[in-house]
């Protein structure tokens, strides 16, 4: 079950990545801030919360982006 949940997480967040990058195609800062804003959401967490490095997950969302 852990396994499905993790996988279903891993799609939503390259989803999200996927939108963000659509929606700001300019600017690789932007898409890494609202990326950031809303993986918190996606997640349900903030990122005080989370103890990794935050901005480290998020570029490994947008290297998932980039590979998907």
């Amino acid at each position: 079950m852990v396994g499905a949940s993790l996988l279903h997480l891993q799609q939503r967040l390259i989803k999200l990545g996927n939108d963000v990058r659509e929606k700001l195609t300019s600017d690789r800062m932007d898409q890494l801030k609202e990326l950031r804003a809303r993986t918190c959401d996606v997640v349900q967490l903030t990122h005080i919360e989370y103890d990794g490095d935050f901005g480290e997950l998020i570029q490994e969302i947008l290297e998932s982006v980039n590979a998907a």
